[in-house]
């Protein structure tokens, strides 16, 4: 093996100029890595992979252009600052990262190793070029998910305490307005405070929404109401220099959705319409039904063929161009500049469209506005009547029912609602006090518990209680996200389970339906 290698360094040495020449030349076109030579703020020489790399031809580089031409403006004065130190002889960081802007628009992050040497008499610099572009973006990526986990962490705290707030705020704004005469003018006041507190706990959930896959609870609603009920937030979204359009199908459009998600896909598409939309114009949103055949998913390469809901979302913005278009729905892309956005409100909607079934499209061009289509397939044989025929009424009873949680003002509103229609109710102000309670009282038919309480939480609470009567029926609450009750061991398809802020009619008709099963 060594006889072989000093061999070979023999012959390379003992190879004529002009052959060892042409050797390194091969070497250089052929390399993966972009080189380049830089004289008196021009491209001296620069290789095949170095065109490729930028979008621009040899002819249109060499003797033409310089690095002030092609790095990205962000960079721009730390590059002539290298370029002068290296050239003036000055000790310089000779490996560095930048952007450039290729010709077609696009950015690329380079890693670049530079040295200073001397081309046809003059000093000059030569370097090497590594496109890291796809490691840098998941660098951002991974830098961007462990934000985005940290404000879940946040948020889920966050909601906790707010929920518990909005559960004391709703629920007696709500038992105050049905001792209010409709002819009185305070009633005015504290409907603004109900539609206020309603809007809060749909805060927290967009916020957790961000942060973490929520689950969606389906179930039949009109499309053209929720829009009909959320025009109004709409129109704060956007500026006064845009209009906006709702063009609603005559006929109900039924789907089975989860109306806050829908919110949630409403809120980021007219968002992203308003941003597109700089010196203003017109946002309309338009419903309809349709049937997706087999020239739809021959053209999209998805679908199943059926009656679709559709929801348009249009704008007469800058539009997006197609390399744009193929990476829209990517989680964490985004065209804006850095900390003007997350990347994570069109992947967003995607996501949701999917829980729901349905299928997203969008076409634009630049200049030319953009229109999103939502498909979500249609709830058949369901009117509006039928809607309203499921609102079950609110019933009575005389049971017991044990009432465990750590928050005073939320624990005393329960006890206040579960008293009022009928119920006897005993309070517990931890896990271990929901415990000695259930010993106390053998009456007892339904415990109603926090899922994360102090000395013992809900799940705790729960196996002691299942080893001295099995039987027993238990009702979890809870202020925090989904995802951190699932941690505790409790969300399950045999757990009855309901979500902070409680409203009293949802949580009677909760109690009655568990009791009666």
């Amino acid at each position: 093996m060594s006889f072989a290698m000093n061999h070979l360094s023999t012959d390379i040495t003992n190879i004529p100029l002009k052959e060892s020449e042409n050797i390194y030349r091969f070497l250089v076109e052929k390399s993966l890595a972009a080189f380049y030579i830089i004289q008196d703020g021009l491209f001296r020489f620069v290789n095949k992979r170095f065109c490729q790399l930028s979008g621009y031809t040899c002819d249109e580089i060499i003797e033409r252009m310089g690095p002030a031409d092609l790095v990205h403006p962000c960079d721009h004065n730390s590059v002539i600052e290298t370029l002068e130190k290296c050239l003036s002889g000055k000790n310089y960081d000779s490996e560095h990262i930048l952007k450039i802007v290729k010709k077609d628009g696009q950015i690329a992050t380079l890693q670049i190793v530079g040295n200073l040497f001397s081309y046809k008499g003059k000093p000059a610099v030569s370097g090497t070029i590594i496109d890291i572009s796809k490691e840098s973006d998941l660098e951002s990526q991974l830098i961007q998910a462990q934000k985005m986990e940290a404000i879940g962490n946040l948020a889920g705290g966050i909601a906790h305490d707010f929920n518990n707030i909005i559960t004391v705020l709703t629920g007696y704004g709500n038992l105050l307005q049905m001792k209010i005469d409709k002819s009185d003018t305070s009633r005015l006041y504290v409907d603004q405070i109900l539609s206020a507190s309603q809007k809060a706990a749909s805060l927290t959930q967009k916020l957790l929404a961000f942060s973490r896959q929520q689950p969606i609870t389906l179930k039949p609603i009109n499309i053209n109401s929720v829009i009909h009920e959320t025009e109004k937030l709409l129109e704060r979204l956007i500026t006064e220099d845009i209009r906006l359009i709702t063009e609603l199908s005559p006929n109900d459009v039924i789907i089975m959705a989860d109306p806050t998600q829908i919110d949630q896909i409403l809120f980021n598409l007219v968002t992203n319409a308003k941003d597109a939309m700089p010196s203003g114009g017109s946002l309309n949103i338009l419903t309809r039904t349709t049937e997706l055949d087999r020239e739809f998913i021959l053209t999209h390469g998805f679908g199943k063929t059926g009656r679709y809901a559709v929801l348009e979302v249009s704008d007469t913005g800058t539009g997006i161009s197609k390399v744009t278009l193929e990476k829209i729905f990517n989680p964490f892309f985004t065209t804006k500049e850095i900390g003007k956005g997350t990347g994570l409100g069109l992947s967003t909607v995607y996501g949701i469209v999917k829980q729901h079934n349905g299928y997203i499209t969008v076409s634009s061009k630049p200049e030319t506005g953009t229109t999103f289509y939502v498909y979500f397939p249609l709830v058949k044989n369901m009117t509006h009547e039928m809607l309203i025929s499921d609102l079950k009424p609110m019933k009575f009873g005389n049971e017991t029912i044990l009432v465990a949680e750590d928050d005073d003002d939320v624990r005393y509103f329960i006890i206040d609602i579960l008293n009022r229609f009928g119920y006897k109710a005993i309070g517990a102000i931890d896990g271990a006090d929901a415990v000695c309670k259930f010993h106390e009282n053998k009456d007892i038919s339904l415990i109603v518990m926090d899922s994360i309480m102090p000395k013992k939480n809900g799940k705790e609470v729960c196996d002691c209680i299942k080893k001295i009567n099995p039987d027993m029926k238990i009702l979890f609450m809870s202020g925090y996200s989904a995802e951190i009750v699932a941690d505790k061991g409790i969300l399950g398809h045999e757990v009855d389970y309901i979500e902070k802020p409680i409203y009293y009619e949802d949580f009677i008709m909760k109690v009655r339906e568990i009791l009666d099963e």
